[in-house]
């Protein structure tokens, strides 16, 4: 199976694009099982599914799930949040535009969007809005707002290609608000459950995050 394939996996590219790839095998006659198998395992879901998925795009044309209409945070879920006084309710959603990232995107105020310096980054960006515009279309939800960009796991000194894509984020019409280093420390905390100013506050990439959500809104600039 070729890199472009297996690399949709790793970057978190839409559904629509994975199915895409294979259908294009599929047509051309050239899908096999272990297609589907290393797809499977690099999505992280089973082979079943992603021949369900084959099998849909198939019936119905579209390689993108379906809009799920009727889905809401309850009035007793959102009592719970107004009691307990959260200023901000983050969902940090799976690289796949299914259900989950349907649900949060029709109750979402805003998102804020990570992508990597990689070279499906513009182009999961881009199936990413045209996803939320077919959400405000066919639902007539106000559109959340984009706070914007985080380019996430920079990884310098970038090669040429590499800084290409770099610069082709920063001239993207949305705003970079922050720029994350690939550093081993947020590996570390993850792996202990901890966030990073948790786990070594004065660690760089701590600094870093917090100046993100500053930069974001959702911290004021005179927080510590």
């Amino acid at each position: 199976m070729d890199e472009r394939v297996l690399g949709a996996g790793r970057v978190g590219l839409p559904r629509g694009l994975v199915v895409g790839r294979l259908l294009e095998r599929q047509r051309a006659g050239e899908l096999s099982t272990r297609h589907v198998v290393a797809v499977a395992e690099t999505v992280g879901v089973s082979e079943r599914t992603v021949w369900r998925w084959l099998e849909q795009a198939n019936v119905t044309g579209r390689v993108e799930p379906g809009v799920r209409q009727g889905y809401a945070v309850s009035d007793e879920v959102l009592e719970l949040l107004e009691a307990d006084g959260y200023d901000h309710v983050l969902v940090d959603c799976r690289p796949a535009l299914e259900v989950d990232t349907d649900n949060v995107l029709l109750w979402a105020t805003d998102v804020l969007i990570p992508v990597d310096v990689d070279q499906f980054s513009i182009e999961a960006l881009e199936l990413l809005l045209g996803q939320v515009a077919t959400l405000v279309r066919e639902t007539r939800i106000e559109p959340p707002h984009c706070r914007g960009l985080v380019i996430n796991r920079i990884d310098r000194p970038f090669s040429a290609f590499h800084q290409k894509v770099f610069d082709a984020l920063h001239q993207l019409p949305l705003p970079v608000v922050g720029e994350i280093p690939l550093r081993t420390a947020v590996a570390e905390a993850k792996n202990k459950g901890q966030t990073i100013s948790q786990y070594d506050p004065r660690a760089d990439v701590a600094r870093m995050f917090h100046a993100l959500a500053v930069t974001a809104g959702y911290l004021p600039e005179t927080d510590a």
